[in-house]
């Protein structure tokens, strides 16, 4: 936004104005006394080697604009009724836009998701393959768990990726909080809080599609048979 301090109505105006000397004595700068190198005989084109005046000195702005929106002036009360139905008119159009779009988003989403649903490369088979036998030593399984290899893999694993890869993440996860008191806490505080999360947001989110793999992974941990299964279950309760 440029705002323009002040105008001059015509050019003689601009002409008659004094022009007084900023930095000496404040006298017109055509007579000014602390000013040696001045030709009097053309002044317009003259340098000041003291305060750097000069006529031909400026600077130069190009601007471009449009019009970004037009609008009906509103001067009584038809105006402003004319005014309000036009905004609720275009109120009505958005809202069924939007409708539209969420509509199309539950689609557009099982396609992305669809996208390689049945390949996993190479390094992501390692890393489940690894992750599985470290889950069947006790030692090694229980320093992962309090290094944070639960809420890792939880966050960056179980959304991302094929389908097949979602599956072998939760397996992992299954295989950590397996007979772990400990992780089972770490994986139930995990799932809460997420789901938690999507309900309070719901507005704006399709709740059956954003939790469905953190249901999917209660549902399997709940079938682990080991003696946590109550633990697991008073998430669902």
């Amino acid at each position: 936004m440029i705002e323009l301090d002040s105008f001059y109505e015509n050019l003689k105006a601009l002409s008659l104005e004094p022009l007084q000397c900023p930095r000496n004595c404040h006298e017109s700068a055509y007579h000014c006394r602390q000013c040696r190198n001045i030709n009097y005989k053309n002044l317009d084109p003259f340098l000041r080697n003291e305060c750097g005046y000069s006529k031909y000195g400026r600077f130069e702005f190009n601007f471009m604009a449009k019009p970004s929106f037009t609008f009906d002036s509103m001067e009584n009360d038809e105006d402003m009724k004319r005014g309000w139905a036009a905004i609720e008119l275009e109120s009505e159009n958005a809202h069924r836009r939007y409708q539209q779009l969420l509509g199309l988003k539950k689609a557009l989403l099982k396609i992305v998701s669809s996208i390689g649903e049945n390949e996993m490369d190479s390094q992501q088979k390692d890393s489940v393959q690894q992750m599985m036998v470290l889950s069947k030593h006790l030692n090694l399984k229980k320093q992962l768990a309090t290094a944070g290899i639960l809420p890792e893999w939880f966050e960056n694993n179980i959304h991302q990726g094929p389908k097949a890869a979602c599956v072998q993440a939760r397996a992992v996860l299954c295989a950590f909080s397996e007979g772990d008191i400990n992780a089972v806490t770490e994986s139930n505080s995990l799932i809460q809080k997420k789901v938690m999360y999507r309900l309070e947001h719901h507005r704006s989110m399709d709740i059956a599609l954003v939790t469905r793999e953190e249901l999917l992974l209660l549902l399997e941990v709940c079938s682990l048979d080991d003696e946590l299964w109550e633990s697991r279950l008073r998430v669902a309760f």
